[in-house]
Formats: structure tokens, C-alpha cells, sequence
């Protein structure tokens, strides 16, 4: 014996859920938009600051959906790619590759530092043979033709608002795909 049973409907059971899937995707795409939004406040909040080029650079991009995968992009630097990559990451020995550096004087004979911005460091009086030294008119700290410089630990300005914002991430993601799917 044979039973046959037609369900009605199934296409259109189909495109409903084709639609909610749509639907908790964008709002998956919203959420995280919004968290990442969140992250580069906090984190414009710790970037250093000398005449806020760093600062101006930071940027959210919109949401890219690619399928069910969801992706947004933040970050620092533009032109400054370089520079915010090294202010963030550290550079010589605390940098990603751990060695100190060397500085070498190119156009001139000597590097030199302006004594104002020297600070309390000792430094030898002009005509001594050690390094650093006082320039003939006081005015600058000279280093020699090469230096040696252990570089500058990363600020982590990106890195430490995104780890600690990622539960209020994942609530703000987790409400939106619960609205979507109640609105369903």
C-alpha cells in the first residue's frame, strides 16, 4: 500500500526563512558596525596625540556581507599606515621583530638633537671625544654619525578597546539578531 501526503506551502515556508536569514544578517552587520564604532571611540580616546594626525585617521568601514559571512574593517592610518602600524605594534625591541636599530646621519656629518628637547640627560661638554656631546653654540646635543636606538613600546591603542569591549560587542550583536528574529 502507498500513502501519498503533499504539504502546501513549503515554497513559501522557504522564502519566509530565506527572508529572516537576510534579515538577522544585516542586523548581525548593524550590530557590529555599531560595536566597531564603539571600539574606535574608545580607542581615539588612548591614541598619542602630539597634533592629532594619528587621531584623524582613525576610521570604521561599512559592513561588508559576503554570504552569511559578515566583515568591518577599523583602523588607523591612511598615509600614516606606517607610522600608526609602529606606534601601535612598538618599534626595535619591543617591536615585532625584537632588534634594536641603527640611526645613520645621511645628508649631514652628525645627527644632533636641539638641547631644549633633550631634557635632563647628562651630556659632555664641546671638543669631548665621548658622545653625546654640547655643540659649539650650545644650542644642540650631537649624537655621532650612527646610533643605536632600542626603539618605542607599542601603545596598543586598537588592540586593548577592542578586547575590552567585546562582550558589550556581542550583547549589542546577540539584541539585534534576537529583535529580527522576533519580528521574524
Amino acid at each position: 500500500m502507498r500513502v501519498d501526503i503533499k504539504i502546501a506551502g513549503l515554497d513559501k515556508l522557504s522564502e519566509r526563512v530565506l527572508e529572516v536569514q537576510h534579515k538577522v544578517i544585516n542586523e548581525v552587520a548593524i550590530g557590529l558596525y555599531q560595536g566597531t564604532e564603539l571600539v574606535m571611540t574608545e580607542s581615539k580616546k588612548e591614541v598619542p596625540v602630539d597634533f592629532g594626525n594619528l587621531r584623524a585617521t582613525g576610521h570604521v568601514q561599512q559592513p561588508v556581507i559576503e554570504g552569511a559571512k559578515v566583515t568591518v574593517h577599523a583602523g588607523y592610518g591612511g598615509p600614516a599606515a606606517r607610522y600608526a602600524f609602529a606606534v601601535h605594534e612598538g618599534t626595535g625591541i619591543y617591536g615585532p621583530e625584537g632588534k634594536p636599530f641603527v640611526i645613520t646621519a645621511k645628508n649631514k656629518k652628525i645627527l644632533a638633537v636641539p638641547f631644549k628637547n633633550w631634557g635632563d640627560r647628562p651630556v659632555n661638554p664641546y671638543g669631548s671625544k665621548k658622545f653625546p656631546m654640547l655643540s659649539k653654540d650650545g644650542k644642540f646635543v650631537l649624537l655621532g654619525r650612527r646610533v643605536k636606538q632600542k626603539g618605542i613600546k607599542g601603545r596598543k591603542y586598537l588592540e586593548r578597546p577592542l578586547n575590552s569591549n567585546k562582550d558589550k560587542i556581542k550583547a549589542r550583536v546577540d539584541a539585534r539578531v534576537a529583535r529580527a528574529l522576533k519580528e521574524g
